[in-house]
């Protein structure tokens, strides 16, 4: 028993001091030790741990099962009208088995006239039927609970039904998503097909054009050649008509 004491004693010591240098503290009630989640631990103090009285422990399991030290057990179900065993012998009744010596005179204990028989077996036929009736009404009760189960279920597979609706939604816009996409690419294609065709087609303009342009250009550069030629011509013509009048001139003078 001390040494029990003794490793619950620093048991308690350690956890206080883990509890002073967690930087998360909290505000506890009752003997419950500080944390910084939402299990709360149960702390002994120094008065329950020098208690030498022995520990109480629930017996009580879930509300219904219960059990105590001397092995005993038993369950309780809530609700509903239990049955004593012992008393089962007291609520039937036996027959008087007392032996008759003289049938003549019998001398019946257990008896009633006539009168007191129609009218207890008038009432015990009338308990019998309230009890028929009861009987009646606890089976349309377990239809009932029988209705309420596949009620469940059929309100369970309206609920599997709407989610597989909800998939189907959700695969029917990833379809038009698609769709969009595909569209665009589509236009984008059309578009850049265009522009393809239409520069196809100005391709003979515009080489015609480069064409007639280079010719153009050689033509000028055939007549710009023939100027300069006619003018070298001219030129070579002055020079030389020159060079005779001055040989002329020379000639003269001599």
């Amino acid at each position: 028993m001390a040494d029990r004491k003794t490793r619950a004693k620093r048991s308690v010591a350690a956890r206080k001091r883990t509890s002073n240098n967690t930087s998360t503290t909290t505000k506890t009630t009752g003997n419950y030790s500080a944390s910084s989640s939402n299990i709360e631990l149960p702390i002994l103090n120094q008065n329950e741990l020098n208690n030498d009285k022995p520990v109480k422990v629930n017996t009580v399991i879930g509300g219904g099962v219960i059990y105590d030290k001397s092995g005993k057990s038993s369950v309780e179900v809530p609700n509903i009208q239990t049955v004593d065993i012992n008393s089962i012998g007291g609520n039937v009744r036996f027959p008087d088995l007392t032996t008759i010596d003289d049938i003549t005179k019998p001398n019946i204990t257990n008896k009633c006239d006539e009168k007191t028989k129609n009218a207890a077996i008038a009432e015990y036929d009338q308990g019998i039927n309230y009890e028929l009736v009861a009987q009646k009404y606890n089976n349309y009760t377990a239809e009932r609970y029988k209705t309420l189960v596949s009620a469940y279920k059929s309100y369970a597979e309206g609920l599997k039904s709407v989610a597989e609706l909800e998939k189907v939604k959700q695969q029917f816009v990833e379809v038009l998503k698609q769709q969009s996409v595909t569209q665009d690419k589509i236009t984008q294609y059309i578009d850049q097909a265009h522009k393809t065709a239409t520069g196809q087609a100005k391709l003979p303009y515009s080489i015609a054009e480069r064409e007639a342009g280079l010719n153009e250009t050689k033509s000028k550069a055939k007549k710009a050649f023939y100027k300069a030629k006619n003018a070298e011509d001219e030129a070579l013509a002055f020079i030389n008509g020159v060079d005779n009048s001055t040989a002329n001139t020379s000639s003269t003078t001599k």
